[in-house]
């Protein structure tokens, strides 16, 4: 699902020197102080980020409270704190202190809305970041407008109808469920119906976690027949997209998930209109921002023909466009990801694809809820990649959360 968010990473720490640099010529005063802070706090970043990657939670926090507070003392400019600010946020979620997130993604909105404007699409990653830790406080009426405004940013975008139009209306109509806002829930989720029916055609497998969703409505509507005759018709989609265990690929797995805006369907048994599509791709030009929903679809037909070693190129490529142009939990990145991890497991390389499944679990958990099909099918993915690896302890812990989460049926990626 996804489906909706973000910015450039890239670079940031030779940004913010040249910056620095730039205010010392200009104004000649202080230099050597703010210089020397600068280097303080980049090294105090780049401690957090090397504990954050271990796992080392705690270490991580501190080291990102140490950087913040000497950028703090060195007055640099707010650009110069929105990675440090979103990177203490993101771990105090990690660590379930979202009372201390919702403050520094609020401070990160703010510089955002000064800097980009209140209406910029930009705006989304953080705007879904604050929603979801409103929602885990039970805050759902600090969470709607965040979600309508997402809704009417992705309208002003991308047009009225259009798949991330839907996907916001589906996050919207799950946000008002949990309120308790049947009403108002069961509009957002026709309209999303609607939206993604007119787009992408009635069999799409993204349909079936929302004909789900609309049903759980309805049942408490108490409308059960309309929910039963929703539930077949996700039953089926789901079923008309089983997958194929391949190579090396646990059974049972999700198929590979395609762009949703990657245009008409492409014959996966022709390998070498992949291979022109690639080179024509690349030749264009085009930023690879724009190519990405191309580069995906490449990468599944060489996936789907057991070109591994093919895909896992053109996968990294979209992967880096996605953590580039739609931020670090932008649910397509998770997508993006499972693929990643699928190709890892047709090669039995399942000590890469695990960390994989467990970012894109953490990605879709903090979009769309902890009861979420999408996060009940990617725990399951993920229980049977630790088996892999003989970590049956770990794998019997995801496995007893999805036998307690709500009865409903996992989508097909």
């Amino acid at each position: 699902m996804g489906l909706l968010h973000g910015q450039g990473r890239a670079g940031i720490g030779r940004r913010q020197t040249l910056a620095t640099l730039s205010t010392i010529v200009l104004i000649g005063l202080n230099a050597p102080v703010a210089y020397a802070d600068e280097k303080a706090w980049v090294s105090d970043e780049a401690q957090a980020e090397a504990a954050a990657r271990q796992g080392n939670l705690i270490g991580a926090e501190q080291h990102y409270k140490a950087a913040l507070d000497k950028a703090e003392q060195a007055n640099a400019q707010d650009n110069s704190k929105v990675k440090l600010i979103k990177g203490l946020a993101d771990i105090c979620c990690k660590e379930g202190k979202v009372g201390e997130a919702q403050p520094l993604y609020q401070r990160l909105l703010d510089i955002q809305e000064r800097r980009w404007g209140s209406s910029s699409p930009k705006l989304i990653p953080t705007l879904l970041d604050l929603a979801s830790v409103y929602e885990s406080q039970g805050n759902h009426s600090a969470s709607e407008p965040l979600y309508n405004r997402i809704f009417a940013i992705d309208q002003a975008t991308f047009g009225p109808n259009h798949p991330e139009v839907a996907r916001s209306l589906h996050r919207l109509g799950s946000a008002y469920f949990r309120a308790g806002k049947y009403s108002e829930s069961e509009q957002s989720f026709k309209h999303s119906i609607a939206i993604l029916e007119q787009t992408l055609g009635s069999r799409h497998p993204e349909l079936a976690a929302l004909l789900d969703d609309y049903a759980k409505v309805l049942r408490k509507l108490n409308r059960q027949s309309e929910a039963e005759k929703l539930e077949a018709r996700a039953k089926s989609i789901r079923e008309s997209q089983q997958p194929q265990a391949k190579g090396g690929a646990i059974p049972g797995t999700p198929t590979w998930k395609m762009r949703s805006d990657s245009g008409a369907a492409v014959d996966a048994q022709i390998s070498d209109v992949a291979e022109a599509a690639l080179e024509n791709a690349q030749a264009s030009g085009l930023p690879d921002a724009e190519l990405a929903p191309l580069f995906s679809t490449i990468a599944g037909i060489y996936y789907k023909q057991g070109q591994t070693v093919e895909a896992e190129p053109v996968l990294k490529r979209v992967i880096a466009s996605d953590e580039q142009t739609l931020g670090p939990n932008h649910p397509a990145l998770a997508a993006d990801l499972i693929n990643l991890s699928l190709l890892y497991e047709a090669q039995d390389r399942y000590r890469e694809a695990e960390p994989l499944l467990k970012r894109a679990q953490s990605i879709f958990e903090r979009n769309l809820g902890p009861d979420h099909p999408e996060v009940s099918q990617t725990l399951r993915h993920y229980a049977a990649v630790l088996r892999k690896l003989d970590r049956a302890g770990e794998a019997e812990q995801l496995e007893s959360r999805t036998n307690s989460m709500p009865t409903q049926q996992p989508i097909t990626r």
